[in-house]
């Protein structure tokens, strides 16, 4: 599904080049859960800019559904990511003053849904997070896990494929981390491919298959055992 072959980035500023990537080379398969580690600095979220079409390799090749992503017009990159990708950020991102359900709506704003869609797909994504009891509460009442369960939601309320999040367990405790990880687990095991990008091994080992980044190189793919 997706496949990079030798793939560079290079950015320029001033006088100075940097080469984010370094001919990296992997290919991830539908329904993989799947991490990409790395400390600051190490590529990976130049990576994750490039698998989600927000940014383009300076060299090599990045094939999507087996077709050269370099061709790809930019409305049609951009039809592409919104289709296939739904992204959560390191920062929880939602509006105070408003509730769950409010906020969650915010994500079908610019997607074509019908109503019936829309309520049908937003119900089965807070059952999933198990936050649907918390549909009328302020977003600013929530706990900190709560309110990142509600920005998955959001997510995976617009049913696209792949799943990409930036650092899910950020300022959470182990446990919290961990009951968040098994949420991720279960949305790959509906079927979805999850890609997270994270700084910290105890959470990338809890996915299925390890990227490590480090210095703009892939320096290991590591398929995890059980998981």
């Amino acid at each position: 599904m997706i496949q990079m072959k030798n793939v560079s980035k290079l950015y320029n500023r001033a006088f100075l080049s940097i080469e984010a990537l370094k001919d990296v080379n992997f290919t991830i398969k539908r329904n993989e859960f799947i991490s990409i580690l790395g400390e600051y600095g190490s590529g990976k979220n130049t990576l994750f800019n490039i698998i989600g079409f927000i940014d383009k390799p300076s060299k090599g090749t990045y094939l999507f559904c087996d077709e050269d992503t370099s061709v790809f017009l930019p409305d049609e990159a951009r039809d592409i990511r919104d289709r296939y990708f739904s992204f959560i950020y390191e920062d929880v991102v939602l509006m105070e003053g408003f509730t769950v359900e409010q906020n969650i709506n915010i994500a079908f704003e610019i997607f074509d849904k019908t109503s019936g869609d829309k309520n049908r797909l937003i119900k089965r994504a807070l059952n999933i997070m198990g936050i649907s009891h918390k549909l009328s509460e302020y977003v600013e009442n929530l706990s900190l896990l709560e309110q990142r369960k509600v920005q998955i939601a959001a997510a995976i309320a617009r049913d696209t494929h792949i799943l990409m999040i930036d650092e899910p367990a950020c300022h959470l405790g182990e446990d919290s981390a961990d009951q968040l990880m098994q949420d991720l687990r279960n949305i790959h095991e509906m079927g979805k491919t999850v890609i997270v990008v994270t700084e910290h091994q105890r959470i990338a080992e809890q996915t299925g298959r390890i990227l490590y980044m480090n210095d703009g190189k892939l320096v290991y793919d590591k398929v995890q055992k059980n998981k």
